[in-house]
């Protein structure tokens, strides 16, 4: 992607995902990206619909094509500490990261307890309390309700078919 329009497209992704207008750095977003990967394989299998999500919201947000390569077979085995302590960011953005990590590990439909267990683990790392933890776990199965009945509104004639896949 060329790098004017992949700017572009973080600026606009953040803003709308988080009011954040500030570009992390791609060392930022590869320990970011990692620690989605490693919790959503806290149960012992990586998904393939969890996979995706992580590889598609990291290319989404601008990760390099280097990263999303790298994602596309990392296997999440590394110790998640290292990627928590990476850069002192990872403290003010720990709640978005809770929730990311969430979104991730349910990605295949199970937020299992052994991937609650890690992302838990993980808000403790950044020092997160359990209240806090509980406000983001529910407000991202809020959000995914809110979804579906967005979905079910506006589509409710149905979506629409295309000839061709796009």
């Amino acid at each position: 992607m060329d790098s004017e329009i992949r700017k572009f497209s973080q600026r606009w992704i953040f803003k709308l995902r988080w009011d954040y207008h500030i570009i992390p750095t791609n060392e930022e977003i590869t320990a970011y990206s990692k620690a989605l990967i490693i919790c959503a394989k806290a149960d012992g299998t990586l998904a393939e619909a969890e996979r995706d999500w992580v590889v598609g919201y990291i290319a989404a947000v601008g990760g390099s094509e280097d990263l999303i390569e790298l994602l596309k077979n990392y296997d999440g085995d590394d110790n998640i500490q290292e990627f928590l302590l990476l850069s002192p960011a990872m403290a003010k953005i720990r709640r978005c990261l809770i929730y990311d990590a969430i979104s991730a590990c349910d990605a295949d439909g199970d937020f299992s307890a052994a991937e609650r267990a890690k992302v838990r683990s993980m808000g403790e790392t950044l020092q997160l309390s359990q209240e806090d933890f509980e406000q983001i776990e529910n407000l991202y199965f809020q959000s995914k309700e809110l979804f579906t009945t967005r979905i079910n509104l506006l589509f409710a004639d149905g979506k629409p078919e295309y000839s061709t896949p796009r």
